[in-house]
């Protein structure tokens, strides 16, 4: 009798230690599940509607559709601001052609129409490349900005839709290393895979919080994608909120049907 209690106080030793460390194990990874803030994606869509071609040998009267990646920074009030890139946000159409425009962003909801409430000029400096939208009647939650710089080494993260690949609600999770600044720019260097359709993707440190958006990546080398710095990315999300709270909320953005049309 004393040897079986013997027994079953050594497997009770053994087996809880273990079943400790499977829970752990579990939370572990419930904890990484629920730190990338997937919710907060949207695809951008932006939609060109060629109306007039006058230049026949260019065009033909029809809808071009081009997508990219964007995050939510909240809601504000009755919708959500969304951070991007600015080339995402623009249209590249040839002059003596007549066209509409319209920008959407696509998530678990469906599509929905957004406006331009800030964008940087590209004509000035390539290395800055950022967009803000709102988005209407519709309530995003939203990720917030690093106090803090990455530091050179350091693990960071994207949720991007590379070549269009998204799957509402599953969004493609990538991550890379941060390679420090890019000399004589607005820009730094990760190894975040980037191609088609990730501009716009926010770049995340561990803690889940913004420090840049990626709007390129190296020709013939994807795996090293071009970001704005942290230093600009925040200037640039504090400008977005200024420009919104005095002058966007006071006029809303036109309905989506209402694509805006070209000069």
């Amino acid at each position: 009798m004393k040897k079986l209690l013997i027994l079953l106080i050594i497997n009770a030793i053994i087996l809880v230690p273990s079943c400790i460390h499977q829970q752990t194990i579990y939370e572990n990874q419930a904890n990484l599940l629920k730190k990338f803030p997937t919710k907060a994606f949207v695809q951008i869509i932006q939609r060109v509607r060629l109306t007039n071609c006058n230049v026949p040998e260019l065009c033909q009267p029809k809808t071009e559709t081009s997508v990219g990646s964007g995050l939510s920074l909240g809601p504000h009030g009755d919708g959500t601001i969304i951070l991007t890139a600015a080339h995402v946000c623009r249209t590249n159409v040839p002059e003596g052609i007549e066209y509409k425009s319209g920008l959407f962003i696509r998530n678990t909801e469906g599509v929905s129409p957004a406006a331009i409430i800030y964008t940087t000029n590209l004509a000035s400096d390539k290395s800055l490349d950022l967009c803000s939208l709102y988005v209407p009647n519709m309530k995003i939650e939203g990720v917030g900005l690093s106090l803090i710089p990455p530091k050179v080494g350091e693990t960071v993260y994207a949720l991007s839709a590379p070549v269009g690949v998204y799957h509402p609600p599953t969004v493609p999770i990538l991550s890379g290393i941060y390679s420090g600044p890019i000399p004589d720019s607005n820009a730094v260097l990760t190894t975040i895979p980037a191609v088609g359709g990730s501009s716009g993707s926010s770049v995340l440190n561990g803690r889940m919080k913004i420090v840049g958006v990626i709007f390129a990546s190296h020709v013939g080398f994807p795996h090293a994608s071009i970001a704005s710095n942290h230093k600009q990315t925040r200037n640039f999300i504090n400008k977005t909120l200024k420009i919104f709270y005095r002058v966007f909320r006071k006029n809303p953005p036109m309905s989506s049907e209402d694509w805006s049309s070209s000069p």
